[in-house]
């Protein structure tokens, strides 16, 4: 314990002498300061100001090193920024070049900012200057009819614009807006696909009209088609057999040339005036033959005649109007009534012996009821013996019928 206080003391010691020993420095630069013109106090106030200046000129010297590291480091990256964008611009340049359509860039306010080599070399070639400041799609387009080069344009919806230009030549257009409301173009050149469809449409259209024609010949009637400025557009082998012409005589001509020579009509009939959709004619042929002759109305003026050779049904109708002409002769000469009745009870033939006993003019009772011959009670007499004739028996019956014109009964 007591070894302890000694070095306490001890310690306490040491340091009012340090405290001392400090104050009388204190002291005697307070005195240096106080005394600010001696030379000594001017060159230590020297020496703590360049002491200051160097720590700052240190400081600074720090941070220029560090702000030239930065902008070296600022600059290393903007080269390679360049050279990216450089590298970036020449392969969008050789991606724009290598594509086989034209290209064109306009900016928002549609004037052109780029085009590739295409672009260019197609105007270029027919004779459309791209000098022309401020260049926009539509200063492109009237320049393009200037020359006379574009020949047709068609709108499409989906696939853009199609332009037929000089030498046959068919381009597609296509535009996109960018994100900024500029306009991307491309010129495709679609002749290619415009001629191999032509050729697919042609061969469907030949193929079409040598089925059309195929059926057309093998029709049993004469068939034959002109337009409205009378040129002959079809006709098929049975009007040939019908009218005697060949098929060079009819290839092309107009139908005035061939009026006469013709044995048949070749004009639409009914023609002048307000039309009919169909006219009807018949007409016997010098070799005798009878054809009927039908016009069919077509849209702007055209029309198609049929031929039918109605010879044949022409003789059956003579000889069945000449059979029943020779079986009404007969049957008006026999004294008795005749009378064809149907199963709809209605009368389809009756004698002049039938008509003049039941008092009615010749043909009168054609296609009235037999009821309407004869009274109710009459008809009601009669009808049992009619069912039982249409249900397929032979009947023989007597019945009492009343003379019109002389009350005579008849049995």
């Amino acid at each position: 314990m007591a070894d302890n206080d000694k070095d306490l003391e001890k310690q306490l010691a040491e340091l009012k002498a340090e405290n001392e020993r400090q104050k009388k420095m204190i002291d005697a630069l307070v005195h240096r300061v106080e005394q600010g013109s001696s030379p000594q106090v001017d060159a230590w106030g020297a020496f703590q100001h360049s002491v200051v200046l160097a720590d700052q000129v240190r400081d600074k010297t720090e941070e220029l090193n560090q702000a030239l590291q930065s902008i070296e480091s600022t600059n290393r990256q903007l080269s390679l920024a360049k050279s990216q964008a450089e590298q970036a611009h020449q392969r969008f340049i050789d991606a724009i070049e290598s594509i086989s359509d034209g290209f064109a860039l306009y900016g928002p306010d549609r004037e052109l900012i780029y085009s590739n080599s295409r672009f260019q070399r197609y105007w270029q070639d027919n004779a459309v200057s791209l000098n022309t400041p401020s260049l926009t799609p539509e200063k492109i387009r009237k320049l393009a009819k200037e020359h006379g080069l574009i020949v047709r344009e068609m709108q499409g919806r989906r696939n853009g614009q199609t332009i037929k230009i000089q030498g046959n030549r068919w381009l597609q257009v296509k535009e996109r807006e960018t994100s900024d409301g500029g306009l991307v173009m491309l010129y495709s050149d679609i002749t290619q696909l415009k001629l191999a469809e032509t050729a697919r449409f042609e061969a469907a259209m030949a193929e079409k009209s040598r089925l059309l024609q195929a059926m057309v010949d093998n029709l049993s009637q004469g068939v034959l088609m002109v337009n409205k400025d009378g040129v002959v557009q079809v006709f098929n082998q049975r009007f040939l057999a019908i009218s005697g012409f060949t098929q060079e005589q009819l290839t092309g001509v107009n139908i005035e040339a061939l009026m006469g020579e013709s044995p048949v009509t070749l004009w639409r009939i009914g023609r002048g005036g307000k039309l009919p959709p169909e006219g009807v004619r018949v007409q016997t042929l010098p070799d005798g033959r009878v054809i009927e002759v039908r016009s069919h109305a077509m849209d702007e003026a055209d029309y198609v005649n049929t031929y039918t050779d109605i010879t044949q049904r022409y003789l059956d109708a003579k000889e069945l109007r000449e059979t029943e002409q020779w079986l009404r002769l007969i049957t008006d000469n026999v004294p008795a009534l005749i009378a064809y009745v149907g199963d709809d009870l209605r009368y389809q033939f009756t004698n002049r012996a039938y008509d003049q006993w039941y008092g009615f003019p010749r043909g009168e009772l054609m296609g009235k009821h037999i009821s309407f011959s004869r009274s109710e009670s009459k008809f009601a007499a009669l009808k049992p013996y009619v069912d039982r004739a249409l249900a397929g028996e032979s009947v023989v019956f007597e019945i009492e019928e009343i003379d019109a014109n002389a009350g005579q009964d008849m049995w």
